[in-house]
């Protein structure tokens, strides 16, 4: 469990274009529940202290860091309140999880695993180069959807990417 105290502010440098820095959380190789080794967080800001991942540059930019790309997470007990994300979408090197574009550059993007509820709550994700959340997920059930919180300046114009069904198809 990797708690983050309300308040707190994470800043990542730029190493663009070759080295973009993020936030990797737990691990995956593939989505059998065998194959993750999952990592819960603990983001719970407070409307006063939100908790914000941000650039480092003196003149932030979207795309400065790749974001928080979580390979393996438990289904519950997660949770994100009056969590910032900014100037992320860079990089990451991810690519075919969830609907949208193929290249899943984003602020977060949750891989292999499903969570079992709409954790990410009262949240923005702002001056992405990339989108809003990818849900890179599959399965043939409804997922939650993370895309009632803020989004702003979303470079692809996607806030959230659905997940594909267990069949690795995107709805029509």
């Amino acid at each position: 469990t990797l708690t983050i105290e309300a308040g707190v502010t994470i800043r990542f440098p730029s190493g663009a274009p070759s080295n973009v820095w993020g936030l990797d959380l737990g691990a995956s190789n593939g989505d059998l529940p065998e194959n993750i080794w999952p990592v819960r967080l603990i983001a719970k800001g407070t409307e006063d202290a939100h908790i914000v991942f941000t650039s480092a540059e003196d003149q932030p930019a979207p795309g400065d860091w790749a974001g928080i790309e979580w390979h393996g997470g438990p289904p519950d007990g997660n949770v994100m309140r009056f969590v910032d994300v900014e100037y992320a979408g860079g990089d990451s090197g991810t690519v075919g999880f969830g609907c949208g574009d193929s290249d899943n550059d984003a602020a977060l993007i949750i891989r292999n695993w499903r969570p079992d509820d709409a954790f990410i709550v009262d949240s923005t994700f702002s001056d992405s180069a990339g989108g809003g959340n990818v849900s890179g997920w599959l399965t043939h059930e409804e997922g939650p959807d993370f895309t009632n919180n803020t989004f702003a300046g979303i470079g692809n114009g996607c806030d959230g990417s659905r997940w594909k069904d267990a069949n690795n198809w995107c709805p029509g």
